[in-house]
């Protein structure tokens, strides 16, 4: 099959919907696939990754961290396409790939939903969000052949509904030949992985942890991606975690291993925009325990064996959570080995060629 997958970023962004496409792009391509890449020119250069053409489409402007390239249609058009997989939200995306199925009729039109737009704070993000949710994605959906979603909780818990006979529950995956347990000696510190921006809750992790008895034998790592500019936010976290916060921007996927190995917990903070959290899988890989917040989709991916689950923006919830982990005795092998079964890689691609063939 001529298989391409269509997103709003792709090259040097580091995000767990840009690495699932690498992973899962390379893999169907290794199954004997003609596999490309069309994404916007925001982040990157890159006209290849893994052995696939990445065709970047100039941008114009981003509004609400939603970047318009202008001839994005054209770069649809002109492909020939079995299978176009859609990564979404993104509102402009969302209606090249509706033009595209229009004129193409026999081209495969495979929806992945992988988020909530961002918090809607203020009236034009208010307005937008509405728009989106109300007329571009309906119409996508409506278009689509079928539809993807990496949890039911999340699936369910969208403000406008997939049609039944169109969704598939496929979670996302691993490379279990890397994510795994090493081993390694354990330091009293707490793990943070994400974007540098509000709605990941690193300030609210930084709080509860300064609340936590015995600070001076805690120390949070945070690693993170500086996609956005987010330079008081970063400057508020460092100020409120001067003793023991240490920031750590844009460290490739590969190195963060160590990391997962050398903490004694994992936190996911995050405050309502994340579907599943590829992070905490690959945590849990790593053997270690996680403290995530109740959201639809992340808290569907823990077990009560692997972890804790909180509700957002309870500092003082948060706070007994880590305690709790940090007094606790896990089984790593256990946390492992239920990654393991559920989340390999070579499955899901499996999974998702289904749903190409179906």
């Amino acid at each position: 099959m001529k298989i391409v997958h269509l997103l709003t970023y792709y090259g040097d962004y580091i995000g767990g919907i840009q690495i699932y496409v690498k992973e899962l792009a390379k893999r169907q391509k290794a199954l004997g696939n003609n596999v490309k890449i069309i994404t916007s020119s925001l982040y990157g250069k890159e006209k290849e990754v893994e052995g696939i053409k990445v065709i970047k489409s100039p941008v114009l402007f981003s509004a609400f961290r939603i970047p318009f390239t202008p001839i994005l249609p054209y770069h649809l058009f002109i492909e020939k396409i079995d299978v176009l997989h859609v990564h979404l939200p993104s509102p402009w995306i969302d209606l090249c790939s509706v033009l595209k199925k229009i004129i193409s009729p026999n081209t495969k039109l495979v929806i992945t939903i992988h988020n909530y737009l961002p918090f809607a704070d203020t009236f034009p993000k208010k307005i937008f969000s509405f728009v989106h949710d109300k007329i571009f994605i309906k119409l996508a959906l409506k278009f689509a052949d079928e539809v993807t979603t990496c949890s039911e909780g999340f699936a369910k818990s969208l403000p406008y509904k997939i049609n039944d006979k169109k969704l598939n529950i496929i979670p996302y995956g691993l490379d279990l030949n890397k994510f795994k347990s090493l081993n390694l000696k354990k330091k009293n510190q707490i793990l943070f992985v994400g974007r540098l921006i509000p709605e990941k809750g690193l300030l609210e992790l930084v709080k509860a942890v300064k609340s936590i008895p015995k600070l001076k034998r805690l120390r949070v790592l945070a690693i993170v991606s500086e996609t956005y500019k987010y330079s008081k936010y970063k400057e508020e976290c460092l100020k409120e975690g001067k003793d023991f916060l240490e920031i750590k921007a844009n460290v490739p996927n590969e190195g963060i291993i160590n990391y997962y190995n050398e903490s004694k917990v994992f936190v996911f903070p995050s405050l309502g925009i994340d579907s599943f959290g590829i992070v905490l899988i690959e945590a849990m890989a790593c053997g270690l325990p996680v403290v995530c917040t109740n959201l639809p989709g992340p808290s569907s991916i823990v077990p009560s064996y692997a972890g804790v689950i909180v509700n957002p923006k309870n500092k003082k919830e948060l706070m007994k959570a880590i305690e709790k982990v940090l007094n606790g005795n896990y089984d790593s092998n256990q946390i492992e080995e239920y990654v393991k079964e559920n989340f390999d890689y070579e499955t899901i691609t499996k999974k998702i060629l289904e749903v190409y063939k179906t």
